[in-house]
């Protein structure tokens, strides 16, 4: 190389290029999804109704693609040996990441505007994702391992949230976005290099620090809830009763709290956001309920970080210390699945507790039930949520439990390669009856390749004894009464289709899946 940037550069693509494509291919599956649902059904996007969900997904997607940034570069401290400035590796991660966030949402929203006829704006939203990505980045690394960091990134991502939105028309009065942000401003101009150059001195200053090995002073509030939630002293504390036992300690002080600490933190922050934009009594059970949907996407978060049994934050493979520790392969997985029910069923707790705390708030200040909970909410979508986000969790902790994250980074980017091939070739080559005849195939075979490897899956594991007969009768009990409970639902819908009940008895089949993966996905990664 002739130049460092140019190697950190080409260091970082190399390291986490899939990821970074498989992120960019499933922002595309799930456009193509929902937005190509909404063409069939005849929706016209130029209408104004669908400026609020244009600025819902360009947040999202900036979101995602800025999660993917952060996540393949890796962390700076792997270059403190090497005999660079910190100025020079602060610019390095900071551009790349604006420019691979920017790319990402140019290029999405170039292909939305050309296939769908969206006409979403292409500069602002990508000047301000790229501004958002370069200040939360500056943002960890000045609060890196310290309880500074929720309370230092919700700040930022508050003051940003409030450009955003202001850009888009909540500012002046309205309760949902107005406009799309078709024009930059001067002042928009001057607050993203202000932003950008805040953050290049930000990071610069955190960088320096954490090169010498010193942090933040701490709050004090991690030692406090120690004392408080470990209700046992040093003198009085009990051995463990056997590894198991100690394993799941050890994972739940390790990783327990990432779940119910999210959703905490997302409870405050929409309680703000409801104060300072909203104050409408009417919109604030709905709010919780959007909130209690929303709760998948701190579990596809931490599910990368539970599947994590490497030495490192950045290391999936199981290390030498953790394999040779004197307990079966298939005790390990069932600690770690225990704690990520606990940890799940605390959070959606804390969640059903705030929501029926204001309900109850809100029938006393004279509310009628229907205008907490609309009527269009049905029942089963509070059962719903905690299932999909369990599924979502388990699912994907247990392909991060193999060790092998970038062999399913190739896979699932090949798999969504193929998928979105199958969409472009269906708009430009077939009529409208062959499309819906090809998708509906396309659904069939991929439920049929669910159904197959979650039983394989259990097959196996039930031959290499990593589970017993008991407990996979009871699962498939379990998969037999979700899917009875799915059809139900789904015959009582409009429009029910074949294909329908055959998706939901496969989803209900992934419910279960991870109680056989994971044994199979910790005894690969330690036997490697």
């Amino acid at each position: 190389m002739r130049s460092i940037p140019l190697a950190m550069t080409w260091e970082m693509l190399r390291r986490g290029g899939w990821y970074l494509v498989a992120y960019f291919l499933g922002a595309q599956l799930i456009i193509s999804i929902v937005f190509g649902a909404l063409a069939r059904a005849g929706v016209d996007f130029e209408d104004p109704s669908m400026v609020g969900v244009g600025a819902s997904f360009l947040l999202t997607y900036m979101f995602l693609f800025s999660v993917s940034a952060l996540g393949y570069q890796g962390p700076p401290s792997r270059l403190y040996t090497y005999p660079i400035p910190s100025s020079t590796i602060v610019s390095g991660h900071l551009l790349v990441s604006m420019a691979s966030v920017g790319l990402q949402l140019w290029l999405t929203i170039f292909l939305m505007n050309a296939f769908f006829k969206t006409h979403w704006p292409l500069w602002g939203p990508v000047m301000f994702a790229a501004a958002t990505v370069c200040s939360i980045q500056a943002t960890i690394w000045l609060t890196e391992k310290s309880a500074w960091a929720p309370l230092a990134i919700a700040v930022v991502a508050g003051l940003l949230g409030f450009w955003y939105h202001f850009r888009c028309g909540v500012g002046a009065g309205g309760k949902f976005p107005t406009v799309l942000w078709t024009s930059v401003a001067p002042v928009d101009l001057g607050g993203f290099l202000a932003v950008t150059a805040a953050s290049f001195v930000v990071g610069n200053i955190a960088v320096a620090r954490n090169r010498c090995g010193e942090q933040l002073k701490p709050l004090g509030i991690h030692a406090w809830l120690c004392r408080v939630l470990d209700f046992t002293s040093d003198e009085k504390a009990l051995p463990f009763r056997s590894p198991a036992e100690a394993q799941l300690w050890y994972e739940w002080r390790l990783k327990g709290w990432g779940m119910p600490a999210t959703v905490a933190l997302g409870l405050l922050i929409g309680m703000a956001i409801w104060l300072i934009f909203v104050r409408d009594p009417k919109l604030i059970g709905t709010g919780f309920l959007v909130l209690g949907g929303y709760l998948v996407v701190p579990g596809f978060v931490c599910a990368f970080i539970i599947g994590n049994m490497g030495p490192t934050d950045t290391a999936f493979e199981m290390g030498h210390f953790l394999a040779s520790r004197p307990m079966k392969s298939a005790e390990m997985a069932r600690t770690i699945l225990k704690m990520t029910a606990q940890s799940l069923l605390l959070a959606f707790s804390l969640w059903a507790g705030a929501f029926l705390m204001t309900g109850a708030i809100l029938l006393a200040c004279g509310l009628a039930p229907n205008d907490i909970i609309p009527k269009e909410i049905p029942w089963w979508s509070f059962l719903a949520a905690p299932l999909g986000c369990w599924t979502v969790t388990a699912v994907l902790a247990s392909i991060g439990l193999t060790g092998r994250p970038v062999l399913f980074a190739q896979i699932c980017c090949a798999t969504l390669a193929l998928y979105l091939a199958g969409v472009f070739f269906s708009v430009f080559v077939l009529t409208e009856k062959g499309r819906d005849q090809f998708f509906t195939g396309v659904a069939f075979i991929i439920c049929f390749v669910l159904l197959s490897v979650t039983a394989w899956l259990f097959i196996t594991a039930l031959r290499r004894q990593f589970i017993r007969l008991p407990s996979a009768a009871a699962c498939a009990f379990i998969w037999i009464v979700l899917s009875s409970l799915s059809v139900l639902i789904g015959m009582q819908l409009p429009g029910g289709e074949l294909v329908n009940y055959f998706t939901l008895v496969a989803l209900a089949s992934l419910v279960v899946a991870p109680i056989a993966a994971a044994p199979l996905a910790v005894s690969w990664n330690r036997t490697r």
